[in-house]
């Protein structure tokens, strides 16, 4: 990836992030974009030269860009061995040809040959296609998040066991 491929993809990434937590109920556009550019500058304080970070462009011969991976080699809060895919994605007009697959088994050949022996990621519930593509290639899922908004508060009546007679 070229500087100006990680300043598009930077832009990209937060900008698909923004979107999924807004969706999921998880903030407000504004306070979500400023925790989402934190947190990339956190992971990637050396942008493309942050070392144990990979970032990589998928090209077609042609040298069109199809996508790209953003993937860690290693993750303070995962088992040791453990590569995180932080970001794959697909250019719009390239999806459904089977480029998100051949990027996923690259990540996991570079995680491999790195030395991580798995690979963890997080994905949103309502991204059902990307869901179905981690499933299929055999990732498990191993931890849930779930969140219900609590609407007005409801006065319960005094509560007492039902007696059947």
């Amino acid at each position: 990836m070229t500087e100006h491929e990680f300043s598009a993809v930077r832009a990209s990434t937060v900008a698909a992030y923004v979107a999924e937590q807004v969706a999921a109920g998880l903030g407000e556009v504004d306070l979500v974009r400023q925790r989402a550019l934190e947190q990339m500058d956190d992971l990637l304080p050396d942008g493309l030269q942050t070392p144990g970070m990979l970032l990589f462009v998928a090209e077609l011969q042609t040298g069109e860009a199809v996508g790209h991976v953003w993937l860690g080699l290693e993750r303070r809060v995962s088992p040791p061995g453990t590569a995180w895919l932080y970001g794959i994605e697909v250019v719009p007009h390239a999806r459904n040809h089977g480029y998100g697959r051949a990027l996923l088994a690259a990540a996991e050949d570079s995680a491999r040959s790195h030395g991580a022996t798995a690979m963890g990621l997080n994905v949103f519930a309502a991204n059902a296609v990307a869901r179905h593509i981690y499933e299929s290639a055999g990732y498990l899922v191993t931890a849930q998040q779930m969140r219900k908004p609590l609407g007005a508060a409801l006065v319960y009546a005094e509560l007492s066991p039902v007696v059947d007679t």
